[in-house]
């Protein structure tokens, strides 16, 4: 029954993703459509994936304005009766020159989305490691990894007339 239950949960992870990304992808068609071309050529190339979302009832009114844009940029393509393969070239220009004339009538219009970014408290345990690993691995100096000490307890000050002067490591201490 466990297993169950994490699939089920993990299913519904999933499901919610891949809404998120539905509604990014409309609110991208919805309020900015002419400002990208590229996102409606990659939508016609890939047309396919959406079909098996079409009647899910947790998609299907995002689905539908997706179809909407596919039928309009369709329709567009085959009135140019071009003979032979479309390069990408041609098909991109053909939706660069009808975004243009693209009206958002009969799309379902939806709330706006609005990120906001929210630091974590301590974003060092993240971004530390994340950065040594680039530079260990690009930037082509020798480091002796096992001698970087990413998180170092409080290292020992040099005190000189009572005042902090700073820490006692060298550049030495990275071989």
């Amino acid at each position: 029954m466990n297993v169950l239950l994490m699939q089920s949960a993990e299913l519904h992870i999933y499901t919610d993703f891949l809404r998120l990304v539905l509604e990014i992808i409309n609110a991208i068609l919805t309020y900015a459509l002419p400002r990208n071309p590229e996102v409606v050529y990659a939508i016609m190339h890939k047309q396919d994936v959406f079909q098996p979302f079409k009647n899910h009832p947790r998609f299907n009114e995002l689905i539908e304005n997706i179809y909407t844009v596919l039928d309009f940029f369709n329709s567009r393509i085959d009135a140019q009766r071009m003979e032979g393969e479309w390069s990408v070239d041609e098909v991109l220009q053909v939706v660069i020159e009808h975004c243009r004339s693209w009206r958002v009538d009969g799309m379902k219009m939806f709330t706006q989305l609005h990120f906001t970014y929210e630091q974590e408290s301590h974003p060092e345990e993240f971004f530390i490691p994340y950065v040594w690993q680039l530079v260990l691995s690009r930037c082509g100096i020798e480091f002796n990894a096992p001698a970087i000490n990413l998180f170092p307890a409080d290292l020992p000050t040099e005190k000189l007339d009572n005042e902090e002067v700073g820490n006692t490591s060298h550049n030495s201490d990275f071989h």
